[in-house]
């Protein structure tokens, strides 16, 4: 019954969308009487919202398939969770997007939402009218495409009914789908929204290309579609950067090796948007400011969409091995393969071909402007993300090429972005200190004097945290030796490591201090919540850079075992790390409700620095029915470090018994999730900036001119 419901649903639903498709640019461009016009906008308004709503409907139908445990559809069956948790019902949810089919349906719901809000947005001309009719079926058409393939493509087919041979004669589940399920690693509250965060990301950033590539198409070389898409941008971004975040916090909570980030061909592919869009929310402003790039913001627009489809054809074709990635399927590599080049190639064409319409651009400006550091960075992260996506390829690209067949590390990655990602921050450190225009040299030194004081402060502090705390756990590793002794000598002799570090935190000390004085400044001026969004993402990314440098270039570990007596559960022993010490407790094993999840906890009472701490429990999960292990971290944290301890659990040895644990100190990771969140709070407010896009050119200019910034400080 459901199987054939959503079936059904489905079809009404692309029938929809592709008439709402055909119908939007052709409304727009009609040269007909007001009366028709409005007419004929009612039924394409009608159609796309009625398209959202078929689509929507589906999407409860398998949720409630998810949520009662239907088992008429193979979908359900196959990402169904049959946790015991508090959030069992958001676990179960969670499969709506788990899958291959289901995100993609999610995917096609957003950018039908996306089409029919431009048809609905208020218009004053017949140009407006079909600037957005244009951007608005260019959407919907992308998401009838999406619709099809659930639809129609076999092994995509989200109600397919699930085959009679995986059901016994009770009703019940047999054979091999006894073992389907969600993965217990994705029953967690980060991992939940972190899939629909992205989508809801991927489909703002594919707005701005849709309305530029219809301003190309009906000829709006004045730059309305940039006050179309603005907002649209910057929400993209802001949910592109959420979904990365949670992607962090899963991964440092559950994966169990201590990290956030692991360079993953998935991973990278996530992070292309995001760099495209740090690329486009600030030009947006440039041109809002100054008029600045009116061909490159279009261009860089298209090359945001390519890169979300470039994600997904990494995420869905299979060509790219990665544990993130969904099961190989030919449909999807030729669908977003497809998508990540032709509208781009195409977008590209029409723009060079119409590049004299839109007349001269004002000049950037000398060396010494804010104009030219944007510029830069854009070069800067464009460069980063096309070799990025290189460098992604690599594995499935054909030997003439260069670096054919190769697999990357992470350590390879990270001595790219390391440095890239220094020079971009501190052009956006310098950013804020800059005029648009030309910068005189004694406003100059006058607006450089107390940021540049309060950069020396912070730095200096950072620097006696360096030499007392990173610096020594370095030379320990080193004296240790072993793996990761040999890790940190691959990275380059320690002057370049070390240089990088501290180059980094000189960096991250004048950023922070530039972005806190405009901060202030714009505090002073009585400028609205909205403007104080800029400053306190500049000032987010300094915290973040911070973490980094902490977390990923200075951890220390160790692999302990303790001798364990099993009757008496007791282990002789502590184990200590750095100002840290910890003493066994006890072992408890538990079996869960569901009769298939087995849980061994390992207390640890914890001291530092000779006192009490506290207590920790790190666990070990057995999934019965997959003899999977699953690794439950626990952490400690502190403002300057945090302790990671994962329990591997009991191994003998002959007639002797060890209690197996791993346990890091990972310093200033604290940084990097405060900045996490404040970056999200800057972005959210520089959305409610977007919203205000009447206000007067020359009020911002005014603003920029007198040191502000804006998020046009790259």
């Amino acid at each position: 019954m459901a199987a054939t419901m959503g079936t059904v649903l489905l079809a009404i639903g692309l029938g929809t969308l592709i008439a709402a498709a055909v119908l939007a640019a052709p409304y727009s461009a009609a040269e007909s009487g007001a009366g028709v016009r409005s007419r004929r906008a009612r039924a394409v308004r009608g159609c796309a919202w009625g398209a959202c709503v078929l689509l929507a409907a589906c999407l409860a139908l398998m949720a409630w398939c998810l949520l009662s445990g239907d088992l008429s559809v193979r979908y359900a069956v196959y990402y169904r969770s049959d946790s015991t948790s508090e959030l069992a019902w958001l676990y179960k949810l969670s499969g709506l997007w788990g899958g291959r089919e289901g995100s993609l349906l999610l995917w096609s719901w957003l950018e039908a939402l996306a089409g029919a809000a431009l048809l609905t947005r208020p218009v004053r001309t017949k140009e407006d009218a079909r600037l957005n009719g244009t951007a608005a079926a260019l959407l919907l058409v992308l998401a009838a495409l999406f619709t099809a393939v659930v639809l129609l493509v076999p092994g995509n087919q989200l109600f397919a009914p699930l085959p009679s041979e995986y059901l016994d004669g009770q009703g019940g589940l047999a054979g091999q789908a006894r073992l389907w399920g969600l993965s217990s690693l994705l029953e967690h509250w980060a991992m939940v929204v972190h899939p629909p965060l992205l989508f809801v990301g991927y489909a703002g950033m594919t707005v701005p290309a849709a309305c530029g590539t219809a301003a190309l198409l009906v000829g709006d070389f004045q730059g309305r579609w940039m006050g179309l898409c603005r907002r649209w941008a910057l929400v993209g971004w802001l949910f592109l950067s959420a979904g990365i975040g949670m992607g962090a916090v899963w991964a440092y909570t559950v994966l169990g090796w201590g990290g956030f980030w692991g360079w993953d061909p998935v991973e990278n592919a996530s992070l292309l948007p995001w760099l495209a869009g740090v690329v486009l929310v600030h030009n947006l402003v440039a041109y809002r400011r100054r008029r600045l790039f009116p061909r490159w913001i279009l261009a860089s627009a298209l090359i945001a969409a390519s890169f979300v489809m470039f994600a997904a054809f990494v995420t869905r074709s299979g060509i790219i091995g990665s544990v993130h990635a969904f099961d190989g399927d030919a449909a999807s590599a030729w669908l977003f393969g497809l998508l990540a080049v032709v509208p781009l190639g195409f977008g590209l064409v029409l723009l060079w071909r119409r590049r004299n319409c839109f007349g001269e651009a004002p000049s950037i400006g000398d060396l010494a402007s804010k104009g030219m550091l944007l510029y830069l960075n854009d070069l800067v992260v464009l460069g980063f993300a096309i070799l990025l996506a290189y460098l992604v390829l690599c594995p499935a690209l054909p030997a003439p090429l260069p670096f054919a067949g190769r697999t990357f590390s992470a350590d390879a990655y990270a001595a790219i972005a390391g440095p890239l990602g220094v020079v971009y921050l501190a052009l956006a450190a310098l950013s804020p200190l800059m005029g648009w225009g030309r910068t005189d040299r004694a406003v100059l030194r006058a607006r450089v004097f107390r940021p540049l004081v309060m950069a020396i402060v912070i730095f200096s502090l950072r620097m006696v945290n360096f030499f007392v705390n990173l610096l020594p756990v370095y030379e320990e590793t080193l004296a240790a030796g072993g793996a990761a002794a040999e890790a940190l000598l691959s990275r380059g002799p320690a002057w370049y490591y070390h240089g990088v570090a501290v180059g980094a935190l000189a960096v991250a000390s004048l950023l922070f201090a530039t972005a806190a004085f405009s901060l202030v400044r714009r505090l002073r001026k009585g400028h609205r919540l909205a403007a104080l969004g800029a400053p306190l993402a500049h000032g987010a990314l300094a915290l973040i850079l911070v973490g980094l440098v902490g977390s990923t270039m200075y951890v220390s570990s160790v692999s302990a075992q303790l001798p364990y007596d099993e009757e008496a559960n007791t282990a002789s022993g502590t184990v200590e790390i750095g100002d840290w010490e910890l003493a066994f407790e006890d072992v408890r094993t538990v079996i869960e409700e569901n009769r298939t999840d087995l849980f061994s906890t390992a207390s640890f009472a914890v001291w530092r620095d000779g006192r009490p701490w506290g207590t920790i429990a790190p666990a070990v999960q057995l999934i019965a029915t997959t003899q999977q292990h699953q690794l439950h971290a626990a952490v400690v944290s502190t403002p300057l470090e945090d302790l990671f301890v994962t329990y591997q659990g009991v191994e003998k040895a002959g007639d002797e018994a060890v209690l197996v644990l791993d346990v890091s100190v990972h310093p200033l990771v604290a940084f990097l999730w405060a900045g996490f969140g404040l970056l999200l709070l800057g972005i959210a407010l520089s959305c409610g900036s977007a919203a205000r896009g009447g206000r007067s050119r020359a009020a911002g200019e005014s603003s920029d001119e007198n040191g502000g910034g804006g998020n046009g400080g790259a």
